[in-house]
């Protein structure tokens, strides 16, 4: 390959009829091509495929393709700028990292995939908090962020070092022409008592207002369709809380440790609640949980002491171990479906560990703990 690619500009281009994939490691250390087009009838760009390609300057990416895999672009030295089409669902480990000059990138999703967004890729930053390579060089100063992305992934910033945001209020945001405040991204402050959230604003990011020991109340706009774990983490004044219909997961720890929190109404647009999502909200007194809900993750009620009734629906399917463990004053479980249905549900280890409730009521009768 090496031998082949001499000329200084070279236009790759894969006909549709022909190609339908590039392999692994195909044109890794091609060091002359410079440019590429990737055309329509190519649905995967492979392990390493470009890997080291130092004058590729321009990459042109066609609507059919649907994964780009791990270091698929890695160490190409003198790539500035790369769209990202919509058709993408998936973007591999590292694929991108050691692109020193890249500038600008537009992406449909932000995380490792366009349809699992816990845990799985951190696009910008390193892949976790013990690994150093990052999967988007710090050069990166401009985003776009497509119209189609729906959720953020779990610290998909982690590790940035910088960002040029919009001010509102008391937040920082980011966005794209066409929605400069499309993710809160966080707070300006921590010395404020209330903030009043962009209506533009479409995510609420991890550790927003994480800390903010003054903020009392809040409101979540119906614009707002994700909020990243621990965002009111450890907010002690936080009291009242207004999530919209448009919210459709608790992230784990989002209300973690706000300890004035004494009530909260949970949209019926939520399916899950995340792990330790109200842990240590001593002020809770009830909670209701909405039909929506089919999972409820280990510790998301773990140490709420005030917590004295709670209403389960019947299309909860999981209560993870020590969903409600050290809630010492829980008197009453109200379960909205029959005896039956309560049976089959899957309980994790001691989700009840140190609770006085002795029965859970259900609608046909009662089960004894």
């Amino acid at each position: 390959c090496r031998s082949i690619f001499t000329p200084l500009i070279f236009l790759l281009y894969f006909l549709s009829n022909l190609v339908t994939s590039i392999g692994s490691s195909i044109f890794k250390d091609c060091s002359k091509l410079t440019s590429v087009v990737i055309g329509s009838g190519v649905s995967m760009i492979g392990i390493r495929a470009f890997e080291k390609c130092s004058s590729l300057s321009s990459v042109t990416i066609g609507n059919s393709v649907t994964t780009i895999e791990n270091y698929a672009f890695k160490d190409c030295t003198s790539l500035t700028s790369i769209v990202i089409p919509d058709s993408v669902t998936k973007i591999g480990f590292a694929a991108f990292s050691g692109c020193s000059s890249l500038i600008t990138m537009a992406l449909p999703f932000i995380g490792g995939s366009a349809t699992e967004n816990q845990f799985l890729g951190y696009i910008f930053g390193a892949s976790s908090y013990t690994e150093s390579e990052n999967y988007v060089p710090p050069s990166i100063r401009n985003v776009t962020i497509s119209n189609s992305c729906s959720s953020l992934s779990d610290d998909a910033f982690y590790g940035c070092p910088f960002w040029v945001f919009n001010e509102c209020d008391n937040a920082l945001y980011l966005g794209n022409e066409n929605n400069p405040y499309l993710v809160l991204f966080r707070k300006k402050t921590s010395s404020f008592t209330s903030c009043e959230i962009n209506e533009n604003c479409k995510f609420v990011y991890s550790n927003a207002f994480s800390y903010c020991s003054s903020l009392t109340s809040i409101t979540i706009p119906n614009t707002v369709t994700s909020i990243g774990y621990e965002a009111f983490f450890n907010c002690s004044s936080l009291s009242s809380v207004i999530i919209s219909d448009s919210v459709t997961s608790i992230a784990h720890g989002t209300f973690s440790y706000c300890s004035s929190l004494s009530s909260i109404t949970i949209p019926n647009s939520v399916s899950r609640i995340g792990y330790e999502a109200f842990s240590g909200c001593t002020a809770l007194e009830s909670i209701v949980i909405p039909n929506s809900v089919n999972r409820i993750d280990f510790k998301a009620f773990i140490d709420c002491s005030s917590l004295t009734s709670v209403t389960i629906p019947s299309n909860v399917a999981i209560i993870g171990s020590e969903t409600f463990s050290n809630c010492s004053s829980l008197s009453t479980i109200d379960y909205m479906g029959t005896v039956e249905q309560w049976n089959a549900i899957t309980l994790g280890y001691n989700w009840n560990y140190k609770v006085p409730a002795t029965v859970v009521h259900c609608s046909d009768g009662d089960v004894m703990l």
